[in-house]
This record gives structure tokens, sequence and C-alpha cells, in this order.
């Protein structure tokens, strides 16, 4: 769990993995709040622990694959006001995304 801010809500938490690179990915735990998406890996992940989006930084999200040559639709990614875009892949995308628009 993470360590919450005064007037946050959990909406969503699930399992999820952060593509990395091609075929790399971090494996830990997606959080929905109506603050902020988190991603807090799991221990013994290499790269960024925890991210942190604010929603107030959630420039668009869309659908996405994990693997372009399997295209098996489970991930989506999250683009930030830095131009960063994250790729989560998760079990239910469908509800991950519609509850980011109604949290935003």
């Amino acid at each position: 769990m993470i360590r919450m801010n005064e007037g946050e809500v959990l909406i969503k938490e699930g399992k999820a993995n952060r593509a990395r690179f091609a075929l790399i990915s971090q494996g830990g735990k997606l959080i929905l709040t109506n603050q902020r998406l988190v991603f807090v890996g799991t221990g013994m992940n290499i790269g960024e622990g925890t991210i942190a989006i604010k929603l107030a930084d959630i420039l668009r999200y869309k659908k996405a694959v994990a693997l372009p040559l399997m295209p098996i639709p489970n991930a989506f990614k999250v683009t930030d006001q830095n131009g960063k875009t994250h790729k989560f892949i998760v079990s239910g995308r469908g509800k991950w995304i519609r509850a980011i628009s109604e949290a935003l």
C-alpha cells in the first residue's frame, strides 16, 4: 500500500507490470486514487520502485498491447505533461481505462 495524501481516496488497485523496454517489464501493483495513478514495484525489480503520476498531469491515456507481435489487449499507456509515456500491463484493461476516465 502507499501513503495516502490528505483527502485521497482509493478507487482501484491490482497487480500490474510496467513495460520498460521491448521484452523487459517490472512487476508490481497499480493503484488509482482520486489524486494520482501509482505503480509500486515489487522487491526484486530493477529500476524505479514507485512511480506516481498526478491525475492533473495526465495528458492522455489509450489502449495498448504488451507486445506488438502478440497483440493481446491487456495494456494501456499514460502520457504525462512532461511527455513521458508509461505502459502498464493489467488484467481488465477496459475497467482500468474506464476508472481513469471517471477519475479525471
